[in-house]
């Protein structure tokens, strides 16, 4: 009897296994530029693996894109943990890169930021672009960056690159008291560029951390929006 359920046992987990592997198989696919899809071309395996984003094929077009132009990566082999939240230095260098604010020369003069930290060029070069002179002096940068934080580091890289805003508050947001009537016109400046939208009660959560999977759609949307008036 014992024997007969060791080997019942054995077998479920090897067919659970086998459908994982079925569902992952499913939705990976290899990026093409040209038809933005994922599916692999001529029976190529794909180069990019991300085994756990069942759950957010809505994200999926976005992460592979950006994987693609060396913008994101994931955490280890296989895995880019899409439900994890944001450092706000990690945040800093998507819009660098996405908006082409590299200055290898430029400094920066937060206290809690060193010079042989990985992130460090890239918050210099967000600084000397004018898109983190809402952040304190005293900023820990490896905090998690909220979602109102986000949009006010995207619109002032807009701006930096002279792309004319709209902060007027069309639409609001159903909690728009919650976000600090200094950042209102960059948020509302995204929303109305769509670049940012709110949940699906009409609330935007300024408040709340931002995860991987939604940074690297908002990310997609400005790099594509650069990309298109630039």
């Amino acid at each position: 009897m014992k024997k007969t359920v060791i080997l019942f046992v054995i077998f479920s987990l090897f067919v659970n296994f086998a459908y994982a592997q079925e569902d992952i198989s499913r939705i990976i696919s290899h990026y093409n530029k040209q038809t933005e899809d994922y599916t692999p071309q001529n029976g190529n395996v794909s180069d990019a693996v991300f085994a756990d984003l069942i759950g957010y094929e809505w994200a999926h077009k976005s992460i592979y894109a950006l994987f693609a132009e060396n913008i994101v990566s994931g955490r280890a082999s296989g895995v880019f943990d899409p439900g994890d939240n944001v450092k706000i230095k990690e945040f800093v260098k998507l819009v660098v890169l996405t908006c082409g604010l590299y200055d290898e020369n430029a400094l920066a003069d937060f206290q809690n930021v060193v010079k042989d930290d990985w992130s460090y060029h890239y918050i210099a070069s967000a600084q000397s672009a004018g898109v983190l002179d809402f952040f304190a002096a005293d900023t820990d940068f490896e905090a998690y960056i909220t979602r109102e934080q986000m949009a006010v580091m995207c619109a002032k890289a807009l701006g930096f690159l002279n792309i004319e805003l709209n902060g007027e508050a069309i639409g609001g947001f159903a909690d728009d008291e919650e976000i600090d009537y200094r950042n209102k016109r960059y948020i509302y400046a995204l929303k109305n560029l769509q670049l940012v939208s709110g949940m699906g009660d009409g609330s935007f959560m300024p408040k709340s951390n931002l995860r991987r999977c939604d940074s690297a759609v908002i990310i997609y949307r400005l790099h594509e929006f650069i990309k298109n008036s630039i």
